[in-house]
């Protein structure tokens, strides 16, 4: 399944032609074509929350004190939205480095997430995950109320 998802990212191709892939080739071993696309779905959409992760903490290494990268969670916000995840909308932005807490459904406690769909999550907090993570750059100086009043100046309070 692995070299399935890596091969069908690198060509370019759309979640559902992934999961035709996968359901094709996996036949043997029971990959239904809907698990196998929520396979392809959850770990395309993974593969880019870790990029957009990764070239935010690099920006944020270049940028040193100057300039701090703020992240934000952001839910879809529909019927099919974790209780866990609408609440994570709520919350306060964060700078680059802190975690959001997010709870899992049916969870009492929250777990540590670096943005949505972090490998590091338990499944029942990543997969079919349709959440992103706004990020906006501000000065050094810049404080929490700062970077809260920037995010709802775009639409996304807190």
């Amino acid at each position: 399944i692995r070299i399935q998802l890596q091969r069908g990212m690198l060509a370019g191709k759309s979640p559902a032609e992934i999961a035709n892939d996968i359901a094709s080739r996996e036949g043997a071993i029971g990959i239904a074509q809907r698990r196998a696309f929520v396979i392809s779905r959850t770990e395309t959409m993974r593969a880019l929350s870790v990029g957009e992760f990764d070239a935010n903490a690099a920006s944020q290494r270049l940028f040193g004190a100057t300039w701090t990268v703020w992240r934000k969670w952001d839910a879809v916000n529909d019927e099919r939205t974790r209780p866990g995840h609408r609440e994570a909308d709520h919350l306060k932005p964060i700078k680059m480095g802190a975690v959001f807490q997010v709870r899992e459904d049916y969870a009492h406690t929250a777990e540590p997430l670096r943005y949505p769909r972090d490998p590091r999550g338990r499944p029942g907090n990543t997969i079919q995950c349709r959440c992103r993570a706004l990020t906006k750059t501000l000065p050094g100086t810049a404080t929490l109320s700062t970077a809260i009043q920037e995010f709802a100046r775009l639409g996304f309070p807190s």
